[in-house]
């Protein structure tokens, strides 16, 4: 079928309605825990959120969900030349967070040898650091003892830390003779069941293995009333599902439920929305309807199934919580991220796979939606469903999304790329969730940064700082270049110079990337690049940057087929704001002069302030000025002032005062130098309350005032000596 261009048009489509079915099981608390809450329970319908497609109809490709372009093979977290791997899945522990096995990070897909088309085994790469990763070995494999199927489909690994158990949820698939099913109508209906095993993991100090298999058999299979059963599929026209399953321990509930894609059950009656169709068939009202099977459906549902007791291996299904009634066939990989105490549920989709003429129309790419309970309703994420989208350029480029929580509204997102038979894992980028949106992190350039024009969307933004390169290349370093880190230390990561120079060394030939990520945000952005020289030495003036402390970082990558380098180069400080002088106050008794100096960037260098050289007193003007000596000198008394003793301490005599300071005399960290300051105040008898700092000398009458007092004291202390 010839593709036609994604553009946005308005339709007339449905809108989600609630649909109300009786439950087919009702949980008794089985295995010691409580019962299932309504509407999981309790004999009562429950609440079921249709896709809501015509709002996808608004979407707009934007910096906030384009997924950047990568290369066909290279550009990924490992490439192996003899196996194809897809639908990678991360380990996570059981609360869904990357879970580390005996220091151990692990990724695992789908894989099979290369020119193979079944996917017949659960391969698994490892890495100490999350960077460099290597073939971990085989997991699982049809033909190995107790493990089900023809073949294999996407699952989920969970580590168990407390027990040292990995449980292993996979979808076993009998009759299916080749993987492009979607191209063999004979191949859309084979028989999909999720079957479940465990194993113990074995860590040491060179790679990760697993021993004492137990394997538990099928725990799920399509009920027919829920979901459809495979000979119920209609070949022709979908891709049946029941698979992908996908732990979920629920904060709230504390219950541990297993999502799956499957489609709507055909022998059940089913309370469509009001107003949707299934091909050339319609539904005018909300009431209940009976499926005709020969019928062209689109109906992928999200379904989901409780553990009946603590060993998460046991099972039980409920009703579907979500649906794509004539919308989409199938909503692959559905899961779940938990983040300020709503659920955001995600699914990946294919082009091909909506219904009708919204076939094409929409991107291959990762959806989302949001909701405040776990049952629903649920809303689209950014109004219209959509998170991820492939780029136009290459619209099937990447697939099999899964967003991983990474704290602080924050998550990454891991896939394969899927294109030109590569079957490697893409690297991963950074997705921001805040309230009902949840966009790409890592695009758009802040405020006071430049665009930097590069050819398509540079693949380095947004790649998380966990999953993304390979020990195949040398590592790649980099640091500020000493002369561009001025002040008193050329090692202190503080310089004045807003186009700072960064030095390293990688591999030679290969492009090297200089990004930063700018103070108080959480992107990558570029801002330079070169190609390493024959000794692989490499070194790259960044475009001009505000002030502040930035992150720096370098990426390298060479032609297609090599793995991509990263490499966090640290933080540097630029400040090219100098020292302010703020006014001064005035002990009259003690001889002290307060001398108020503010730095807003990196900081004041003491060792200029406590020169005594920087200042100049001087009481009287022209031929009867006198010199003060600056006998002491307190650098920063306080956070931002510098207490100056005259003369010993001694009181300051009635008189007209000039302080005076240097041009350049004082310094910051970063080596930027202040201006001369010179302020003027006068001191007379009138009392001993603090003078006050005068813009310009004022005129004074040096008379003294008629009163005897002052000079009988003095006598009085002559006559004493």
């Amino acid at each position: 079928m010839k593709r036609t261009m994604l553009r946005q048009r308005n339709r007339r489509m449905f809108r989600p309605e609630l649909t109300t079915l009786e439950p087919r099981v009702v949980m008794d608390g089985s295995g010691g825990l409580p019962p299932l809450g309504l509407p999981f329970g309790g004999g009562v319908g429950y609440s079921f959120t249709n896709w809501p497609v015509g709002q996808l109809a608004d979407f707009e490709l934007s910096a906030e969900n384009l997924f950047p372009i990568v290369g066909p093979k290279g550009q990924a977290i490992h490439a192996p030349e003899d196996w194809y791997i897809r639908d990678p899945f991360p380990v996570t522990d059981l609360d869904g967070n990357l879970a580390q096995i005996g220091g151990w990070y692990m990724v695992a897909g789908l894989a099979a040898p290369r020119g193979q088309t079944t996917l017949n085994e659960y391969s698994y790469l490892i890495s100490r650091d999350g960077v460099n990763w290597k073939e971990g070995g085989t997991l699982i494999a049809t033909g190995q003892e107790g493990i089900v199927g023809d073949q294999l489909f996407s699952g989920d690994l969970r580590y168990d830390a407390a027990n040292n158990r990995m449980l292993i949820y996979y979808t076993a698939v009998e009759g299916l003779t080749t993987n492009d099913f979607v191209e063999a109508p004979s191949g859309r209906n084979m028989r999909q069941e999720i079957a479940v095993s465990e194993a113990v993991a074995v860590p040491t100090e060179t790679g990760l293995t697993f021993t004492s298999f137990t394997h538990y058999g099928i725990e799920l299979v399509p009920d027919g009333a829920w979901y459809a059963k495979p000979e119920d599929a209609n070949t022709e026209t979908e891709v049946y599902g029941f698979r992908d399953p996908w732990l979920f321990r629920d904060p709230e509930s504390g219950r541990n439920f297993l999502l799956f894609v499957g489609n709507w059950g055909t022998d059940q009656t089913i309370g469509y929305p009001a107003g949707a169709t299934t091909g050339d068939q319609a539904f005018p009202d909300a009431g209940p309807h009976t499926v005709d099977p020969t019928k062209p459906r689109n109906d992928g549902v999200v379904g989901i199934a409780v553990a009946t007791d603590a060993t998460l291996t046991n099972w039980e299904l409920l009703p579907p919580i979500f649906g794509a009634i004539s919308v989409n066939t199938q909503l692959e990989l559905p899961h779940f991220v938990y983040e300020d105490g709503r659920y955001y549920l995600f699914t990946t989709t294919h082009d091909r796979t909506f219904i009708g003429d919204l076939k094409y129309e929409y991107p291959e790419g990762l959806y989302g939606f949001v909701a405040d309970d776990l049952q629903g309703p649920y809303a689209p994420v950014n109004g219209t469903s959509l998170v991820l989208a492939n780029p136009p350029q290459d619209p099937l480029q990447n697939y099999a999304w899964k967003v991983i929580p990474t704290g602080d509204n924050q998550a990454q997102v891991i896939s394969f790329i899927n294109k030109g038979g590569s079957g490697t894992i893409s690297p991963s980028v950074r997705l921001k969730i805040d309230g009902d949106r949840v966009t790409l992190d890592g695009f758009q350039p802040p405020s006071g940064f430049p665009q930097v024009a590069v050819p398509g969307i540079p693949l380095m933004f947004g790649i998380s700082d966990t999953l993304p390169s390979t020990s195949t290349l040398p590592i790649l370093t980099g640091s500020l270049d000493a002369a561009s880190d001025s002040g008193g230390s050329n090692s202190d990561g503080i310089t004045n110079d807003n186009t700072p120079t960064f030095r390293g060394t990688g591999a030679a030939g290969q492009t090297v990337r200089l990004l930063v990520r700018p103070e108080g945000t959480t992107i990558s952005l570029l801002i330079g690049q070169t190609t390493a020289a024959a000794d692989g030495t490499w070194a790259i003036t960044a475009t001009t940057l505000p002030d502040g402390t930035h992150t720096f970082f370098a990426t390298s990558e060479g032609q297609v087929g090599a793995p991509v380098l990263r490499s966090e180069l640290g933080a540097a400080t630029i400040d090219t704001a100098g020292p302010e002088f703020q006014g001064v106050t005035v002990d009259r008794r003690r001889g002290r002069i307060f001398l108020n100096v503010s730095d807003t960037g990196a900081g004041l260098d003491g060792s200029s302030l406590d020169n005594p050289d920087a200042y100049r007193l001087t009481r009287g003007t022209g031929r009867w000025q006198r010199r003060y000596r600056i006998t002491d000198v307190d650098g920063l008394t306080t956070p931002e002032q510098v207490t100056l003793t005259a003369n010993g301490g001694h009181r300051f005599l009635p008189g007209r005062y000039q302080l005076n300071v240097g041009d350049g005399m004082i310094r910051d960290l970063a080596g930027n130098s202040s201006d001369s300051y010179t302020t003027h105040w006068a001191v007379n008898y009138q009392g001993v309350s603090q003078p006050t700092v005068v813009p310009e000398p004022t005129q004074l009458s040096l008379r003294r005032p008629n009163v005897k007092r002052p000079f009988q004291v003095r006598a009085a202390r002559l006559s004493l000596r």
